[in-house]
């Protein structure tokens, strides 16, 4: 990769069941149009890794303008450093428990929910599910599987997700 700092970017509900269709070309256009260089995707569901020399919070705010003008709907861009995507690992309190990759998320947001957000979630109302809010990042263990699961997390703030199997590809990109 190229000059500038490594980050990537996790983009919320798109090529989901039919509904926000978006071609990985059209989204790397989106964030070389903003600057960003060496972008590529990975898996079909909006996950973007690149190299920019500008802010997080530049990236955050000119990733979700080039992203809704280009395909006219919201698309909540979560960003993260390279190295804090990579120190996701050593956070996860899950992995011990569960070495299924497809059962244990990790929920990106750009701003920490509030402590009274987080302290209003009963923990226990989806048993088996867990989750642990982790500042900007919430790991979510589905012991049975996401798509059975009862959890709702409503946090105040846009979180998208992801497999424990995708993150780790993810990391693979800056090892």
């Amino acid at each position: 990769m190229s000059a500038g700092h490594q980050y990537v970017a996790f983009i919320r509900a798109i090529n989901v069941g039919g509904n926000n269709r978006v071609p990985m070309a059209d989204l790397r256009a989106v964030f070389e149009a903003i600057g960003c260089t060496d972008v590529r995707t990975v898996l079909q569901s909006g996950n973007v890794a690149f190299r920019c020399a500008h802010s997080e919070a530049k990236l955050i705010t000119a990733s979700n303008a080039a992203f809704e003008d280009r395909f006219g709907f919201r698309g909540d861009v979560a960003i993260r450093t390279a190295a804090e995507l990579v120190a996701l690992t050593d956070r996860n309190p899950y992995l011990a428990a569960e070495p299924d990759g497809t059962k244990v998320h990790v929920g990106f947001a750009n701003a920490a929910p509030t402590a009274a957000a987080v302290a209003a979630l009963d923990p226990d109302h989806a048993v088996p599910d867990r989750f642990t809010v982790d500042g900007r990042d919430v790991f979510i263990w589905y012991p049975n599987g996401a798509g059975r699961s009862k959890l709702k997390l409503r946090l105040g703030v846009p979180i998208t997700s992801r497999n424990w199997n995708t993150v780790v590809k993810m990391q693979a990109i800056f090892e």
